[in-house]
């Protein structure tokens, strides 16, 4: 359809006709995640995972089994998870690891206190974080999205953020 008049007020009908005539809809390609930003999801994208993948430290700082520590109690250093460790560390009750934002937290272990809240005397964590609640700065498996779940809706355009 072509307008004679560009200053001539068109019906809608008119105009979806136009959109419709000069439009056109992209084939679906499949291509490696790095060669896919600018384009847009064809179709739904359905999560294979858990995000995170484990339970995982949101801050440094100490964690531990909240239930095995008490106002005034010392838990004792046993180690160290960093990010990216695929160490997997067991604590006991009463034991500590330092962790970093980013790693599993370790089995056994429940609850993350903030570095800036904690302090060493001996090898020995002395928490002083008066708010400290159970499961504190953890991250649970699958908090973000869930396995089998929609991770990205049809249409989305794909970004480093999206």
């Amino acid at each position: 359809m072509k307008i004679e008049n560009p200053d001539m007020m068109i019906s809608v009908a008119d105009a979806k006709k136009i959109i419709e005539e000069n439009s056109f809809t992209s084939a679906r390609v499949l291509l490696p995640l790095d060669q896919a930003g600018g384009l847009v999801l064809a179709e739904d994208f359905i999560s294979g995972i858990d995000v995170p993948a484990y339970p995982q430290s949101s801050m440094d700082g100490y964690a531990f089994s909240y239930g095995s520590w008490g106002r005034g109690k010392r838990l004792h250093v046993t180690g160290e998870m960093a990010a990216g460790s695929d160490r997997v560390n067991k604590i006991l009750p009463g034991e500590t690891v330092r962790i970093f934002t980013g790693a599993a937290v370790p089995q056994g272990a429940d609850t993350v206190l903030m570095q800036e809240k904690s302090k060493l005397e001996n090898g020995e964590l002395v928490v002083e974080d008066d708010n400290l609640n159970a499961g504190d700065n953890v991250r649970l498996q699958g908090a973000e999205i869930k396995k089998g779940s929609l991770a990205l809706s049809k249409g989305t355009l794909l970004t480093p953020a999206a």
